[in-house]
């Protein structure tokens, strides 16, 4: 996402805003989040406690206290795509990499080499300006 979002933005990508904000809120009633900053580009981390990972839904990208910068450019670029497919983000891109993940942790380390070659992952560490080492 070049430019900040825009209420055009907000409305391509309702469904996946309305899921954010539910989310949202159920971090603020089990008072989960530690901390939210706005990235240059307008998304909004929000920093969970007892969270590894990160979930992007359109503007909004959900990780753990902890995490790398890395993972928060992988999830800006999620929010690239949400911004790019809209309403179709979710069915393209949330469910698949929602599987993919579940799938790899289930599977364990081994499996980092082929997660983040699939389309969803390898198309967002482009969006996000991620480069993975050889290890991968």
């Amino acid at each position: 996402m070049a430019n900040k979002p825009t209420l055009l933005d907000l409305i391509w990508g309702l469904p996946q805003h309305i899921v954010a904000g539910f989310l949202f809120l159920a971090l603020c009633i089990g008072k989960k989040i530690d901390s939210i900053e706005r990235l240059d580009n307008g998304v909004c981390v929000i920093r969970i406690r007892s969270f590894h990972g990160g979930v992007s839904l359109g503007w909004f990208v959900f990780v753990g206290v902890m995490a790398m910068p890395e993972v928060i450019m992988h999830e800006s670029g999620h929010s690239c795509q949400s911004m790019t497919l809209g309403p179709l983000y979710l069915i393209i891109i949330g469910l698949p990499s929602f599987l993919f993940a579940t799938i790899a942790t289930i599977q364990g380390q081994a499996a980092r080499r082929w997660y983040y070659r699939m389309y969803t992952e390898a198309w967002a560490d482009k969006l996000g300006g991620v480069t993975r080492g050889i290890y991968l």
